[in-house]
């Protein structure tokens, strides 16, 4: 592990790197427990966190007067402070500091401080807002420009329903709507909607998928297969000439399937606030054979595969 400076020129990192794949752990330090303007100061970084995060999911332990042994966020005013920072001087404004870690200098602490907790709210927010210059290990956040009001159902995490989405709207990180392989790994997509959306009226919602995907070499039962929320929705075979590569699919939302062989109904598939879209491309891949007077040598070729953007 390597020590490197306090210059919050690199921000979010080392606090959350975009580049990690596993789950944000961020401890939330309070000299002790905090009033209801802390909690919120505490809130909103946790909430601006933890839309970085995304899917690797996240955690925000609280403590109290105590640091863990991994970088943390730290909340303290002049008179409100944890001990380690019993010796820091005061400040006069909301300030943004980055530290060392008293007992561990690969270890750092991102330090909340204000004069008192509306210095504490408007630093949270200049975090949050992201329009304060980071630069060196302290910043003052002189000012914080107020947001224009949200309109109904722009929350960024949502898909917007008063247009159409592409898929290269819905991907959180790159190349996820791609895969490759002797056995291509699924693409999974996740649909976000809002949580009041009425849809009682509604028969579905209509997809339409392009796709690209490694012809098969001979005609067999190569296929693409659709799920919604782990319940399987279509199939579709892959042309070994790639003859049609479009589909104009709805998704259900309340009405039920019925098994093509008997009339046992299958459970309805549910349009959620949170959906997970999985398209998974099966290939046969056929091993030729050989025999004792006649050894082939084969060498199995990837598949690649794509969804529309």
């Amino acid at each position: 592990m390597l020590a490197v400076n306090n210059d919050l020129s690199h921000f979010p990192v080392p606090f959350f790197d975009p580049r990690d794949n596993r789950p944000v752990t961020l401890p939330m330090v309070f000299a002790d427990v905090p009033d209801l303007a802390q909690q919120q100061a505490a809130s909103i970084v946790a909430s601006w966190f933890g839309s970085r995060a995304g899917w690797r999911g996240q955690r925000f332990p609280v403590l109290y007067n105590h640091l863990p042994d991994r970088n943390a966020i730290v909340f303290a005013t002049n008179d409100r402070r944890p001990d380690f920072l019993r010796d820091h001087p005061a400040v006069n404004a909301p300030v943004i500091e980055m530290m060392n870690h008293p007992d561990n200098p690969y270890v750092k602490l991102l330090v909340v401080f204000g004069r008192d907790d509306k210095d504490l709210l408007q630093a949270a927010k200049g975090i949050a807002q992201g329009n304060i210059l980071f630069r060196g290990s302290s910043v003052v956040v002189n000012d914080v420009k107020p947001l224009l009001a949200r309109k109904p159902y722009d929350a960024p995490n949502w898909v917007r329903t008063d247009r159409p989405v592409t898929f290269g709207e819905l991907k959180t990180y790159e190349e996820q709507l791609q895969s490759s392989g002797l056995e291509p790994a699924p693409i999974n997509v996740s649909l976000n909607l809002p949580p009041d959306l009425y849809l009682l009226r509604s028969n579905g919602i209509d997809m339409d998928l392009n796709y690209r995907y490694t012809s098969p070499p001979t005609k067999d039962s190569s296929r693409l297969d659709i799920s919604l929320n782990n319940q399987f929705l279509q199939a579709f075979s892959l042309s070994s000439t790639q003859e049609t590569n479009r589909l104009l699919l709805r998704l259900p939302v309340l009405q039920g399937l019925l098994d093509g062989k008997t009339d046992v109904s299958i459970p309805a598939l549910k349009l959620g606030a949170m959906n997970q879209l999985r398209f998974d491309f099966q290939y046969m891949n056929p091993m030729p054979g050989g025999s004792v007077d006649n050894c082939i040598t084969f060498q199995p070729v990837q598949n690649h595969v794509v969804i529309g953007g």
